[in-house]
């Protein structure tokens, strides 16, 4: 008997305790439902304005990159020069000696479309269709300054990264 009668009263707690709770459980889903509504209209109007004001210049890319001594060099030297037509370039070691202010597309487009954690060198690419696609270059080109063996990872990174942008 004292095992139901400790069940009827953890279900009687258990209930009161979720039509106490019901108004806040109720709130925190519309907030965070509002929330995605407003992050995927403000994603929209960036996508938007990619659209407007990149691809009539042919440009659909925004590539970032540091002034890294493992990395800017080859970048400078190797990749850049293969995307500046279709891509806008910012070295992130430099942006605010060249104008980088919080409301820039640039900036926008990093806040919402950048992955996290270590996020350059990177390009994010945006397709006519709507879609937006990320490339991260840091962790193949770290393993391949590491191993030769890991070459292949970042060679094929750059060369898919290479052919999205011929496709557009």
């Amino acid at each position: 008997m004292a095992k139901s009668s400790n069940s009827i009263t953890f279900l009687i707690i258990s209930i009161i305790l979720a039509i106490w709770l019901s108004p806040f459980i109720l709130l925190g889903v519309f907030v965070y439902l509002g929330y995605r509504i407003y992050k995927g209209i403000l994603k929209k109007r960036i996508w938007q304005r990619v659209k407007n004001e990149w691809f009539p210049k042919g440009k659909h890319t925004l590539f970032l990159y540091s002034s890294s001594k493992k990395w800017q060099r080859y970048f400078e030297q190797s990749l850049i020069p293969k995307i500046k037509g279709k891509t806008m370039v910012w070295n992130w070691s430099t942006r605010y000696e060249y104008g980088w202010r919080d409301d820039l597309l640039e900036a926008k487009i990093l806040r919402f479309f950048r992955p996290s954690g270590c996020f350059y060198p990177m390009a994010i690419v945006f397709s006519p269709d709507g879609t937006i696609r990320t490339f991260q270059f840091y962790v193949p080109y770290i393993k391949m300054l590491k191993s030769q063996n890991q070459n292949q990872d970042y060679q094929k990174l750059e060369k898919d990264f290479l052919a999205f942008l011929d496709s557009l």
